[in-house]
């Protein structure tokens, strides 16, 4: 996990989320060199998938967009490899587990290491079952994401304790007050960098919502973007990118 150090390592990390295969491959591409010279410290790419349940309505019409143009894992990948051409941006899949166990979960993570993915995140995978994927990534040297919700002191020990890679922390209310609430709890714990997530809304909004953490994850806001621009929407994620630096 050697680009992880680099994500976190200037001020806090700003990370956005594209759908592979949104509207297309090459406009994938693009988009992703874009966010990374808009200042992006990392990019998640996701796997579309057609049943994607915990996603925002925002992300599912990007992953409808994405299978619509012929996306899949083999695509993602093949992203990927494109944009290692040019560029060493980190970058973290995110997937729901269906896809992953389809492909194999030793060829996934082998791929990923060739392709230098930093971390995996897989939205629908509850701690309990990590282990099942925790010995591929680790032979692999990919982190595996944590997600952590407002929970039990107790569980939130518990998945503070065993996180990897860095925390993505999903709070219910999106307030400062929550944020720092679970932000102290965690660094109590561990010292793995915790991330907030931020869906939809003006650069301006996450004020209220980073607080103390060492990132933002955008997952709307881009997909939002590129839903309205299509192909051409590079130059408004870019200035979107920029807004949101401005304001951490």
């Amino acid at each position: 996990m050697s680009d992880i150090s680099s994500v976190f390592a200037d001020g806090k990390a700003i990370i956005p989320y594209v759908a592979a295969g949104d509207p297309d491959t090459e406009s994938t591409v693009r988009f992703v060199l874009a966010l990374e010279k808009a200042g992006a410290d990392m990019v998640q790419i996701g796997i579309p998938f057609s049943d994607p349940i915990a996603d925002e309505p925002a992300q599912k019409d990007a992953a409808l967009r994405g299978l619509a143009s012929g996306a899949n894992l083999d695509c993602a990948f093949r992203i990927v490899e494109k944009v290692r051409e040019t560029s060493a941006v980190p970058i973290s899949f995110v997937s729901y587990l269906n896809p992953i166990f389809g492909y194999g979960y030793g060829e996934f993570f082998s791929r990923c290491a060739k392709c230098n993915i930093a971390t995996v995140f897989v939205i629908d995978m509850p701690y309990e079952e990590k282990v099942e994927l925790l010995s591929y990534a680790q032979a692999n040297d990919v982190g595996l994401v944590s997600a952590i919700y407002p929970a039990s002191e107790r569980r939130l020990e518990l998945l503070a304790d065993n996180a990897d890679g860095f925390i993505y922390l999903v709070p219910m209310k999106a307030n400062a007050d929550e944020v720092e609430s679970m932000i102290s709890a965690i660094r109590d714990r561990t010292d793995v960098p915790i991330t907030v997530a931020f869906g939809a809304g003006k650069p301006e909004d996450v004020k209220g919502i980073v607080g103390s953490a060492d990132g933002i994850v955008i997952g709307s806001g881009v997909v939002e973007i590129i839903g309205e621009h299509g192909k051409d929407s590079e130059a408004e994620i870019a200035e979107y990118i920029q807004a949101i630096r401005k304001q951490i």
